[in-house]
């Protein structure tokens, strides 16, 4: 029942009280109030009228109460009747949030054989990324961040781009200077692995695909930083080789994340032109011809992400020049690869345990197989603590003649 019809039944009931109540007075009194005093009676008559004048007043209140829940309500009416239009959202907000990601270890390495023989400890910034994501309307968003190289006290670009992605079909288109998702996969350990320092490419250009939740695509065209003979212009017009001649492509084939009662995977393929133009800095600019590289990655996490475990692959599809990388020096030219293994398990949620091997092929100053532990501890939201020891044994691609070395890592992890 709404409040109109809830007053309309209490005028009603208001209405009869005032009609029965003086005739239920008057059947109360009893016969011997005939011969009372005269004025007693006045006096009871004028009582009477006055409560009849109240309860007349509050019926003429209700009344009016009642016309005025019956009017067209007015959508701009505030509960005083004042006009409170609802304010417009505000179409040029922007959402700006700072980041960062930095690495700071303790290192002792023990090497055997060559040149680097002996025992090396150290204290630096292994990695130091900051920056800002952008946010604006929904579709578009802004990425800038800055790298922290220790090494040289120095703080570089690392990604400058613009982003637009449609909200209902996950199509998106983007430009600028792109951590390419080639070979940019999850690790457990504080040290990269080879298979993410033979991948890891960062590049001028531009990229379009597709992002969802269960799968994504994509394909980027990229100015590289190691260019290729064929591509050389001559050197009074350097600033016309600037062009988008590589490319690479990604597949999120299937992705799912972990939670209490499901199992998650992703697994991933890429391909890109031009293997060479990767951060690690195998080659230098220029080179003889482009060699294309591939990467698999698989991840699966279990009993309630508690267990993971993953696999990923990096690797040319064909040999180098010799001219441009022969770490043995056999004169034919080498094929880089490389393999990892991780295995991970959570048992609570603060501690972290991992075992890792790695394996690679033909890939200069990287062990062919390394053998690693890691212990991780949460310290707070956006800190941790990890501790690796590892173990490298080195065949003949290897610049300082080493066999093998032993390190131990200890790192305090910052991200937010």
């Amino acid at each position: 029942m709404n409040r109109s019809s809830q007053l309309k039944w209490i005028l009603a009931g208001a209405a009869l009280g005032a009609l029965l109540i003086p005739a239920a007075a008057q059947a109360a009194e009893p016969a011997q109030a005939e011969g009372q005093d005269s004025a007693a009676a006045a006096a009871a008559a004028d009582t009477a009228a006055t409560g009849d004048s109240e309860l007349l007043a509050r019926i003429a209140a209700l009344e009016a109460r009642l016309a005025q829940l019956e009017k067209p309500a007015d959508p701009e009416a505030g509960e005083d009747g004042e006009d409170c239009e609802e304010p417009e959202p505000d179409e040029d907000a922007v959402d700006v949030k700072m980041f960062g990601d930095f690495q700071l270890q303790g290192q002792w390495f023990e090497t055997g054989g060559g040149e680097s023989q002996g025992s090396v400890s150290d204290f630096d910034l292994y990695y130091g990324e900051f920056g800002w994501d952008i946010a604006c309307k929904d579709s578009w968003s802004g990425h800038f961040s800055l790298n922290v190289d220790d090494d040289d006290d120095t703080v570089t670009l690392y990604e400058a781009w613009g982003r637009y992605q449609h909200p209902d079909n996950g199509f998106f288109a983007q430009m600028g200077q792109i951590a390419l998702p080639f070979a940019d996969t999850n690790s457990y350990f504080p040290t990269y692995s080879a298979t993410n320092d033979l991948g890891i490419t960062t590049a001028k250009g531009i990229g379009i695909g597709v992002e969802q939740e269960r799968y994504g695509l994509s394909a980027w065209l990229v100015n590289p930083d190691v260019e290729v003979y064929g591509n050389m212009l001559p050197d009074d017009d350097e600033s016309s080789r600037k062009k988008l001649d590589e490319y690479c492509l990604w597949w999120d084939v299937s992705k799912r994340e972990a939670d209490e009662c499901h199992d998650g995977h992703r697994f991933s393929l890429g391909y890109i032109s031009h293997l060479g133009n990767h951060d690690f800095g195998v080659v230098e600019s220029p080179v003889s011809g482009r060699v294309p590289g591939i990467n698999v990655f698989g991840q699966y996490d279990w009993d309630a992400n508690r267990w993971h475990a993953l696999a990923e692959y990096t690797g040319a599809t064909q040999a180098f020049d010799a001219a441009d990388l022969d770490a043995n020096a056999d004169e034919l030219g080498d094929q880089p690869a490389a393999w990892n293994f991780e295995l991970a398990h959570n048992p609570g949620e603060l501690d972290t345990w991992a075992l890792g091997y790695q394996h690679s092929s033909e890939f200069v100053d990287h062990a062919t197989n390394r053998y690693a532990l890691m212990y991780g501890r949460q310290l707070c939201d956006i800190a941790e603590l990890r501790l690796e020891l590892s173990h490298g044994k080195y065949g003949d691609y290897v610049s300082d003649g080493r066999d093998e070395d032993t390190s131990f890592v200890a790192e305090f992890h910052v991200s937010f």
